[in-house]
């Protein structure tokens, strides 16, 4: 019994159904060194894996295909199977891997038109002796007409999964929605994330990661780009200054009006290169329908009203919160005179109801950073709650509550 997986790949099939394409070869961009009737046919190799993992699924065994067109185009298909059975595509034609080519000498350039293919969107295979070879000198052949017929029948399996059909993510996914739970366990308020849906293709993307994290990032209304096909969501958020990239590879399984379900598949790159993977990751994330970024500006005073927390150490301070993104912080001196003297440096930004903040006080360059949710502003009052971690683990709530002051 095959498995499916719950997301849906929608593609077109394209010109080059057949073994040999019918695409007229009059214009095809090769260099004579390799000639058009020799270059346009579907490539196929195919190896042996060692039972490894990849998204959920362990394959043993894989199948690679390219197809050339005449008008210089392209596509390229990953399937990956175990103990004969198909369980996951990597790459299809329509979806993510349609290409451009160009042919210099014995060199075939293949340029991926799919934008979240940021490891490798352009590589070479070499023409020599009737073959195609790739960078991994795997050596591609002619598909014979077996070959053919069963890769076909791979890929009309594949985009004929049905999608649920009580699951409409694109109708229900615009809006602003906040993580809540990871593998079924609460999320720290500290390592909060917030996305916002804006258009069927763009969404900013907000969190601050320290502790959580061996890397240093403040994101803050940060832009990235989305593709939604059915229950399955692409989504890149680059973030030029640090050299950083988030790809996740995102699987709706049930979405509402105030709660999502996904299974998500994360990579992180810096500089280019992989520095994390962290694959079926089970979250649950929740709409947000307050946004307190200008509610918050102005001068507010107030103190810790539960249990001692990571920073706050129960006494009465102020914070004037700027609309640039700064904030001083007051202590009262000995003579009751509110002194802004504590920090060196301080930030904040508001997305919705999570509030991130970022110092370092006078005489300490390390950076300091805490994140809390506001749970309301009204009356000139302002209530916030967290949740946080002992390092043993254990958690425990904590809130603070805030009257707005003149200065």
């Amino acid at each position: 019994m095959r498995k499916i997986m719950n997301w849906v790949l929608v593609a077109t099939l394209v010109c080059g159904a057949s073994v040999l394409t019918s695409c007229s070869s009059d214009d095809i961009p090769v260099n004579p060194i390799i000639p058009a009737k020799d270059l346009l046919y579907q490539w196929v190799v195919e190896y042996d894996m060692e039972d490894i993992e990849g998204d959920g699924v362990t394959v043993d065994h894989a199948v690679k295909v390219y197809e050339f067109f005449a008008d210089g185009t392209g596509y390229y298909e990953y399937y990956m199977l175990n103990k004969g059975e198909l369980e996951f595509v990597e790459y299809l034609r329509g979806f993510n891997g349609e290409f451009t080519y160009t042919v210099s000498n014995n060199l075939v350039t293949i340029k991926l038109l799919d934008e979240f293919d940021e490891q490798e969107p352009i590589w070479n295979l070499t023409f020599t002796d009737g073959h195609l070879i790739d960078p991994d000198d795997r050596v591609f052949r002619h598909s014979t007409d077996a070959e053919h017929e069963q890769i076909l029948e791979w890929y009309t399996m594949w985009t004929n999964i049905p999608t649920p059909p009580d699951i409409n993510v694109a109708e229900k996914i615009i809006g602003k929605w906040m993580v809540a739970e990871t593998n079924g366990k609460p999320v720290v308020t500290n390592s909060k994330q917030v996305l916002t849906y804006v258009s069927d293709t763009k969404l900013y993307y907000s969190l601050s990661i320290t502790a959580i994290s061996d890397l240093n990032v403040w994101v803050n209304h940060c832009e990235g780009s989305y593709i939604i096909n059915g229950t399955t969501l692409e989504q890149l958020v680059e973030l030029p200054d640090d050299n950083i990239k988030f790809s996740h590879h995102i699987n709706v399984t049930s979405i509402t009006d105030d709660e999502m379900l996904t299974v998500t598949n994360n990579e992180t790159f810096v500089n280019g290169q992989t520095h994390k993977i962290t694959k079926d990751l089970m979250e649950r994330k929740v709409r947000v329908t307050r946004d307190y970024s200008d509610d918050i500006i102005g001068t507010w005073e107030g103190k810790l009203t539960s249990e001692q927390d990571t920073y706050s150490d129960g006494q009465v301070h102020r914070w004037e919160y700027k609309a640039d993104g700064t904030y001083p912080y007051y202590r009262q001196n000995e003579g009751g005179e509110w002194i802004a003297d504590v920090n060196t440096m301080a930030e904040y930004f508001v997305d919705g109801t999570l509030l991130c903040s970022r110092w370092k006080n006078v005489g300490d360059d390390t950076e300091k950073r805490e994140s809390w949710e506001i749970a309301s502003i009204e009356n000139g009052k302002m209530k916030w709650t967290a949740l946080r971690q002992n390092a043993d683990g254990s958690t425990y709530t904590t809130t603070f509550e805030m009257t707005r002051v003149n200065p």
